[in-house]
């Protein structure tokens, strides 16, 4: 794990590494989540020396430019996901880390998804400031399962999966109890009926 943070982290390193690197963190986190709460020893093993590292550069990751690099932070939600949902007990300290980010990043991806998905707007490339690559930032890199979604719509759909995950955790009852009034307004508003259906070509 450390050597993929390594990776990951490496300036030369780009969009596409990134996003696989990300993929082989979820898998690793897929690997050891059986062991959560049968045999701690070996989730310590696995993750222990880096996973604040990882957690605290997938809480980076997820509130970085808001329309730019979706299917990185969508891989980073999926990990995120496998973390809150399926080591349950070992992400039980880390739980208060992921709200607010989350609940952010639920607000500032709305204008996004409303502009694309809704109104099927398209996100122009975006030119990097120390590159003369233009990065299209709309699609982003397909994913080798031919049945995922990508780009905003894909990030959108890991995000509603991961608060969903987090709102089956005992310990966020409360706050969601607290701002129910706005996070149903916000999740109802990711309802819009796509610009592709409501007027299929």
């Amino acid at each position: 794990m450390q050597s993929l943070f390594s990776v990951f982290c490496n300036e030369e390193v780009g969009p596409q590494a990134r996003e696989q690197v990300l993929l082989i963190v979820l898998n690793c986190l897929r690997m050891v989540s059986w062991a959560d709460g049968y045999n701690p020893e070996v989730v310590e093993a696995a993750l222990g020396d880096t996973f604040k590292t990882w957690m605290a550069i997938l809480l980076q990751t997820i509130q970085s430019n808001p329309r730019a690099y979706f299917d990185i932070k969508k891989n980073a939600l999926k990990c995120l996901t496998v973390v809150f949902r399926d080591l349950w007990n070992y992400s039980r300290e880390c739980i208060n880390l992921i709200l607010k980010p989350a609940w952010k990043l639920l607000n500032n991806h709305l204008p996004v998804y409303t502009e694309v998905v809704a109104y099927g707007q398209p996100i122009e490339g975006m030119r990097l400031e120390d590159d003369d690559e233009v990065v299209e930032i709309e699609r982003g890199y397909e994913s080798d399962d031919a049945e995922d979604s990508y780009g905003v719509e894909g990030m959108t759909l890991q995000l509603l999966e991961l608060l969903t995950t987090l709102v089956q955790r005992h310990s966020v009852h409360e706050v969601v109890r607290v701002g129910i009034i706005p996070l149903i307004a916000t999740v109802a508003s990711f309802m819009a009926i796509p610009a592709s259906r409501e007027h299929p070509s």
